[in-house]
């Protein structure tokens, strides 16, 4: 992980447009934001930077308990990682998708030169 300046922190803390946001959640039943902050989240289920959204299974465990079920019930996530280091994030979202079955839609920049973006450009279903 690269180091913060005081400008990364306050960037990776924005929270995601209610624009943007508006129509994904027309579209798409968010259940789970994975990498919040109290007034960020935009879901009432989020794993706040205390809990560390990367160390956290990405699916909703509510359903576990309510239908006692001994499996993750795949979730849609919401990610809107810290834009100085997304990497991280955009690794789990490839194992969650693959071992719990979750969708994982993020927010990141689209900048085609960097380096991040062509190397998870084949896991992308959607852009």
């Amino acid at each position: 992980m690269k180091a913060k300046n005081k400008k990364d922190s306050v960037r990776d803390e924005w929270g995601t447009p209610w624009y943007v946001l508006g129509p994904l959640k027309k579209e798409f039943d968010i259940k789970l934001d994975v990498c919040a902050t109290e007034e960020n989240a935009v879901c009432c289920s989020y794993i706040h930077q205390g809990a560390d959204g990367l160390k956290q299974p990405w699916y909703n465990t509510t359903y576990e308990v309510l239908y006692d079920l001994d499996v993750p019930v795949p979730t849609v996530c919401w990610c809107n990682p810290p834009y100085s280091d997304p990497e991280p994030w955009f690794d789990k979202a490839i194992h969650e998708a693959r071992e719990n079955s979750a969708t994982v839609i993020m927010l990141t920049n689209y900048v085609l030169e960097t380096l991040y973006y062509k190397k998870y450009l084949q896991y992308y279903e959607e852009i």
